[in-house]
């Protein structure tokens, strides 16, 4: 769910219902907490972030620079586990690292397109 400034180009996700078929799930809090982060980091690569380079040198010097979002730009995410056991894995389960991460622009890109009725062509920006 995202609020879209069209005047402006900003763009603010609300919130994000995040699934993952994780296989057998031996920690929920864990797999919980790394589908959270995933998103969050997503939507700062989607959005946000930026590492500047000037003929050869780095502009970007610190991660505050880099403009990496905190807990407080974060939207509510709602982690959903799926639970299918897979037989090739471990105990059942399976690798969950970054898993947030990838389907982050895409749900964005629908989401602005749900709420203005159009894919936009203008880099948008958080609030």
């Amino acid at each position: 769910m995202v609020e879209v400034d069209e005047s402006a180009g900003d763009v603010n996700v609300l919130r994000v219902v995040a699934t993952r078929d994780i296989g057998k799930a031996l920690n929920p809090a864990a797999i919980k907490s790394q589908n959270e982060g995933g998103v969050v980091m997503g939507i700062g690569l989607d959005l946000w972030e930026e590492f500047k380079v000037e003929q050869g040198q780095v502009v970007t010097k610190t991660l505050w620079q880099c403009r990496i979002p905190d807990m407080l730009q974060a939207p509510e995410v709602v982690p959903i586990i799926v639970e299918d056991e897979e037989p090739s894995g471990p105990h059942g389960n399976e690798g969950l690292g970054g898993m947030g991460m990838n389907p982050t622009a895409p749900a964005i890109i629908n989401a602005i397109y749900e709420t203005v009725g159009a894919p936009s062509t203008t880099r948008l920006q958080p609030k």
